[in-house]
């Protein structure tokens, strides 16, 4: 192995559970090689949530774990999203949630 070829070997995937507080997310990166976080938006309005994302990301992008935000908008798509997104759904869409 060498610098151009990354090690082979099982990484953690986590799924923030509802409840849990941004402090204790960012504690459960020490529990090992964690490669990626999914932060659900566990039925949070979009400025709650998004205060909650900010707490956590820039913590798990400076571990190097990358962070993907799951969960349904809530509010329509505006014109411009429904021509960028057609023929997806718009849960999927990365151009669905902008900030």
């Amino acid at each position: 192995m060498n610098e151009a070829t990354p090690p082979n070997r099982c990484r953690i995937v986590l799924i923030a559970p509802p409840l849990a507080t941004a402090e204790h997310i960012c504690a459960a990166f020490e529990g090992g090689d964690v490669a990626s976080l999914i932060l659900p938006d566990n039925g949070m309005d979009d400025a709650a949530f998004q205060a909650f994302a900010e707490k956590i990301v820039p913590v798990a992008q400076g571990a190097g774990i990358a962070v993907i935000i799951a969960g349904a908008p809530h509010r329509p798509p505006t014109a411009s999203m429904s021509r960028q997104t057609a023929g997806n759904s718009p849960r999927r869409s990365s151009a669905w949630r902008t900030r």
